[in-house]
This record gives C-alpha cells, sequence and structure tokens, in this order.
C-alpha cells in the first residue's frame, strides 16, 4: 500500500468527482503523482480533484507547507491504494511461461 494518484481519487482526473465525496472546507491530501504533490479533495476555495501544482493555472506551484511536518489544518486527510503492478507483473510472466506448454 502506499499513496494514491490523483486518477485513483478523482475518476475523470482534474475535472473528476472526488471518490467518497468531497471533505468540508479547504482540504489537501498527499499523492504519488510526483513529490510534494498534494491534491485538493474539498469543497472550500479551491476547485476539487485539481493539484496545488494546477491551481490558479499553476502560479502556485508546489505547496511551501508540503514537505513540512508542522500540522496543518488543511492536510489532516489521507488516502491509500494498493500497488497492483507487481501482482500484475507476477501474472503476466506466469501466463507466459504457461502458454510455452
Amino acid at each position: 500500500m502506499g499513496l494514491c494518484r490523483r486518477n485513483q481519487i478523482c475518476a475523470g482526473g482534474k475535472r473528476g468527482n472526488v471518490s467518497g465525496g468531497k471533505k468540508n472546507g479547504d482540504s489537501w491530501i498527499a499523492t504519488s503523482d510526483s513529490g510534494n504533490s498534494w491534491l485538493q479533495v474539498g469543497n472550500g476555495h479551491w476547485p476539487a480533484c485539481q493539484l496545488h501544482t494546477e491551481i490558479a493555472n499553476g502560479r502556485h506551484g508546489k505547496p511551501s507547507w508540503g514537505d513540512s511536518a508542522r500540522w496543518r489544518s488543511f492536510r489532516y486527510n489521507f488516502a491509500c491504494c494498493m500497488d497492483y503492478t507487481h501482482y500484475l507483473a507476477a501474472w503476466l510472466k506466469r501466463k507466459q511461461l504457461l502458454s510455452k506448454y
């Protein structure tokens, strides 16, 4: 398990809907899309399903608070997802081995 990518949280990308519904207010969660990558999942000021680097046409870039251990009221939610890449690779390898016989 690890952090989710945006497309796992917001089907449809930056114009999608937050899986499980929006959180109240300004709410950012870390994603595995890149280093210091944060996704808006709230119903506050910023549009939901946009990365911090996308809001206001990218003007804000990576958040200065993103790598800080300091508690922030707007980043107390998180989402973890299963990475099936390893399982898929093993399944494909096994399938290729079986198809030889």
